[in-house]
């Protein structure tokens, strides 16, 4: 069989190829790089698409992530009376950055699980009956919230019942609009998608998409600086009163953009003109589409790089298949990105998109005529400067161990005690010893709303929601920490920032003088500036804990097999102030933590009069590699007991991420060649992760770093 997926490198996806694999399966994959795309769990595989018709397998999986950790997800999976458990290892719901992304709702009945027999209209009332009260479990309604509405009909919806579903649809959210008295509403985009068969045999699926307000502030004028105004004549397009026809958008607080662009049979022949090349049509109609969605986002003040989705459905009546329109499409890009127009989208050269066959399109049940349907979702955001370091808007990290000894806490619920999950994740790990916690908000658990009082009361609630998981793991943040990155957010006001790791240090004493613990650890403290944080936060605290198991130790055969390293050979004399720049945490001779900072005076007492730029950060990175590999040494430690190693840059450098990492990566390559045994699980040098930030430093009062290495090592 053949299978077309888009894959993200999500668990989910990755899993379902590997079967796919394992099983024999001729596989054609999408792969989905953008990882900030706001869908937190995998789409409803179960609508049966027009795949065989456009060429393909018969299974469309799509899994698409998000880059942080700013979400909220809803899982109903008890059978209740007032919304459908969950069908499938699936999510009801996912809040991301004000954006509700809502699982395709049947017309099932909640305490029964079936759907109701009386047709399509009566399905689609329980399918929004439904909409609405999971919307409700975030506060919203679909009649007040929605901005996209996408309704999949099934060919066997009678004729007679699919033409009147739009008319009902609207009437609905009207009466619930009366019955609420809601003042500000957003007026939705429809898209109706005609598909062969749908979960359950039903005849009728709704998928809506809300905005939930958060507090925001809008910048419109400096991103309006920042895009100027876009020149689109080199298009060889006039503007023209039907181009505005094909296309619906709506934009929500400067912040969300929405797109819909529909191609008929009648538009397709408005741009037709005489040609002897079958495909020329379809040329024109992709560039057509660029053009016209490339304009949309300038004249909003979004940019291609905000681009969070972007689908193309296309009518098996076309007649061509999915690679060949993928290629024509890819081309209309490439085009955009000769005329300069500035399209880069996550790294890339032209936005990553899928294509969807399927067997009709439109924004009404009764016109599903559509030969192509763009749906294009933006959303501009960023968390990592990770543009003015020549990337994506997307830092993707993903840590795995070759074995299942681990602890998983999960709290899906919210209570009095942590906060809920945000998204699909766990909010900490124990593996061999080792308590990795996820990044904790100042989010008060029973509201999962942020303390508006600034950042010193985010950080105390922070630590407070850390201190409660680490409990659940029988240890504490005051004795068992060995290292607590805190991310700050740019917005973050200096006097407050200042105050910080004074503020920290003050919570921890009073928390070890209450619980009157004997054996604690001296924790290091990492601070990161960075350009915003999940839900506006300003403070986000990581804290790694150790969590003592029975253990043997044998440092002295170590020590014996390592023996005492030679650091002669890289050109260093030992220094006093060599030191000052590590800190180094030991513990139980099984975990070694350290976090070699860089300064711009440090900078200066490693140049020379001599050499460029380049040769410049030659030196700092053989003196990390020197430093890191020593310290390694001294403590009975080797490369490959190596589990981590970031090295955090400040943008002020100027220099690309493909450039540092060459540059370390040929550090590593002469630690080599001098038989210094670096071997990571294999490989002659060991990976690493090279992160931009704006800034980095010991306290919160001195982010001047302008290289940070975190290196984690764990003994097996």
């Amino acid at each position: 069989m053949k299978v077309v997926a888009l894959v993200s490198g999500g668990k989910d996806s990755c899993y379902v190829m590997m079967k796919c694999i394992q099983y024999g399966h001729e596989t054609y994959v999408k792969f989905i790089t953008q990882e900030k795309c706001p869908f937190g769990v995998p789409s409803r595989s179960t609508i049966e698409l027009p795949l065989v018709q456009a060429g393909l397998g018969k299974a469309y999986v799509e899994v698409l992530v998000a880059n942080d950790h700013s979400k909220r997800v809803l899982h109903v999976q008890s059978i209740s009376s007032w919304a459908p458990s969950c069908i499938g290892p699936y999510s009801q719901a996912t809040l991301h950055k004000g954006v509700l992304h809502m699982a395709g709702q049947l017309g099932l009945d909640p305490p029964t699980m079936n759907l109701r027999n009386e047709g399509a209209i009566a399905e689609l009332n329980q399918a929004l009956t439904n909409s609405e009260a999971i919307a409700e479990a975030f506060r919203c309604s679909i009649s007040s919230s929605a901005i996209l509405f996408v309704v999949f009909c099934s060919e066997r919806t009678k004729q007679s019942e699919r033409n009147q579903l739009h008319e009902k649809f609207v009437s609905f959210l009207d009466l619930a609009k009366s019955s609420r008295r809601v003042a500000n509403v957003i007026d939705p985009i429809f898209l109706y998608i005609l598909v062969p068969d749908l979960p359950k045999s039903a005849l009728v699926e709704v998928k809506p998409v809300l905005y939930v307000e958060e507090d925001s502030e809008d910048d419109d004028e400096t991103r309006k600086d920042q895009l100027g105004e876009g020149d689109f004549s080199c298009w060889g397009y006039k503007p023209e009163k039907w181009h505005q026809d094909c296309l619906q958008t709506r934009v929500i607080d400067g912040k969300i953009c929405v797109n819909v662009l529909s191609i008929s049979a009648e538009v397709m022949k408005k741009l037709d003109e005489p040609s002897g090349d079958e495909e020329q049509p379809l040329k024109r109609v992709s560039r057509f589409c660029v053009y016209l969605l490339d304009k949309t986002l300038s004249e909003n003040l979004f940019s291609w790089q905000d681009t969070t989705s972007l689908r193309i459905h296309f009518s098996t009546s076309l007649g061509v298949s999915v690679e060949r329109l993928s290629v024509i499409f890819e081309t209309a890009f490439e085009v955009l990105n000769e005329m300069s127009l500035g399209v880069i989208s996550n790294g890339l050269k032209e936005p990553i998109f899928s294509l969807v066959p399927v067997l009709g399109a439109g924004n009404s049940s009764a016109s599903l005529d559509n030969i192509i349907t763009c749906e294009l979702f933006s959303l501009s955001t960023i968390e990592l400067p990770l543009v003015q370091a020549g990337l994506g808007k997307a830092y993707v990290e993903v840590l795995v161990a070759n074995d299942h000894s681990k602890r998983v806490l999960h709290v899906q619920s919210i209570s009095s005690w942590a906060p809920s999950c945000i998204g699909p994740y766990s909010q900490a790990t124990l593996h061999k010893g080792v308590l990795h916690m996820a990044g904790q908000l100042g989010l008060d658990p029973p509201t999962m709303s942020l303390r508006n009082e600034g950042a010193v009361a985010e950080l105390n609630q922070a630590l407070t929601n850390s201190e409660a998981i680490a409990e659940a793991f029988r240890c504490s943040i005051t004795s068992s920490a060995i290292l607590f990155v805190v991310f700050c957010s740019e917005r973050t006001q200096q006097s407050e920032r200042n105050q910080l790791h004074e503020k920290f240090v003050s919570f921890l004493d009073l928390a070890k003088s209450s619980q009157r613990v004997s054996n604690v650890i001296d924790p290091i403290f990492l601070y990161i500036l960075v350009p915003d944080l999940p839900k506006r936060a300003l403070v986000e605290v990581k804290p790694v804990l150790y969590v003592e198991e029975d253990t043997e130790t044998d440092d002295e055969t170590r020590k014996e097999e390592l023996g005492e390293g030679d650091y002669s050979c890289f050109g260093y004399k030992p220094e006093k102030w060599h030191q000052d720049c590590v800190q180094t945490r030991v513990v139980d001779g099984k975990i070694c933590v350290t976090i070699l900072s860089i300064s711009a005076e440090v900078m200066r007492k490693l140049h020379e009069p001599s050499g460029d730029e380049k040769q410049q950060l030659e030196r700092v990175s053989r003196f990390c590699v020197y430093l890191l590999d020593k310290t390694l040494s001294e403590n009975s430690f080797s490369w490959q007991d190596t589990t981590s190693l970031r090295i955090h840059f400040s943008t002020s450098l100027g220099v690309s991420v493909e450039r540092l990492s060459d540059i370390f990566e040929t550090a590593f390559k002469v630690l080599n060649e001098m038989s210094g045994g670096v071997a990571s699980n294999g490989l002659k040098e060991p990976i690493f992760n090279l992160v931009p930030v704006l800034g980095a430093g010991n306290s919160s009062a001195s982010l001047d770093n302008i290289i940070t290495c975190e290196l984690f090592s764990l003994r097996s």
